[in-house]
This record gives structure tokens, sequence and C-alpha cells, in this order.
């Protein structure tokens, strides 16, 4: 009966060390296996803000981009007026140089013709006066002959 009750005593003593052994291991296993999980949690979780992060730069790059395209065409938009403009102002500063020079001819032309009306009524007078006096000499001839 000494020998059964040994026999016992060790079989629950060896089972109460292996579970106790058993135990131990499984508790580093677990522990091996959390900070494993926990490890790759963390790195999916870098490599999820990393992506994030990467997305925003484009995001934001994108963005830029066609605001800068935008703010590019409105200016273009701008100086094209602008350039109309300033095309018109010339187009009017010509128009008002050529009417300028045109009047200026015109009143040139008005002060010859002037000239030349007086010119010809003094023409004309000196031609009636030579008459005239052509005249009174005839007649004055036709008296003394006469």
């Amino acid at each position: 009966m000494n020998e059964v009750l040994f026999i016992i005593i060790g079989a629950v003593a060896g089972l109460v060390i292996g579970y106790v052994v058993f135990a131990a291991a499984r508790k580093k296993q677990l522990e091996s296996e959390k900070s494993r999980i926990l490890e790759e949690a963390k790195m999916q979780g870098e490599n999820l803000k990393k992506e994030r992060i990467m997305e925003a730069k484009e995001k934001y790059m994108q963005l830029r981009s066609e605001y800068e395209k935008d703010t590019n065409k409105r200016n273009q938009e701008l100086s094209n007026g602008e350039n109309r403009i300033k095309q018109k102002e010339q187009s009017l500063e010509d128009r008002l140089r050529n009417a300028k020079s045109k009047e200026e001819e015109t009143q040139q032309r008005k002060q010859r013709l002037d000239a030349q009306i007086e010119s010809y009524k003094k023409r004309e007078g000196i031609d009636r006066n030579e008459r005239t006096t052509t005249q009174a000499i005839g007649n004055h001839r036709r008296f003394i002959s006469g």
C-alpha cells in the first residue's frame, strides 16, 4: 500500500509539476505571441500612418496644382484683357493722331486757298483797275482827238 501511495503521490506530483511546467511554457508562449502581435500591430499602424501621410501629401499637391492652374488661367485672362485694352488705347491714339494730322492738313489747305483767293481778288481788282484806266485813257484820247 505504501508503494501504491508513493506511485499516486508521484503521479500527482508529476501531474502538478507537468501542469506548472506546461503553464509556464504556455505563459511564455502567450507572452511571445502577445509581443509578436503588438509588434505587428505597431508596424501596421506605422504603415497605415505613412500611407495616410502620403495620401494627404498627394491630395495637397493635387489641390496646389489645381490652385496654381486656376491662378495662372485667371492671370492669363487678366493679361489678355489688359493687352486688348492697350491695343484699343493704341488704336484710339493712332486715330486721334490721324484726325489731328488731317485737321492740320485741312487748316493748311484752307490757308493756301484763302491766300489764293486773296491773290485772285487782287489780280481781279488790278485787272479791273487796268480796264478802268485803259478805258479812261481811251476816253481821254477820244476826247482830246475829238
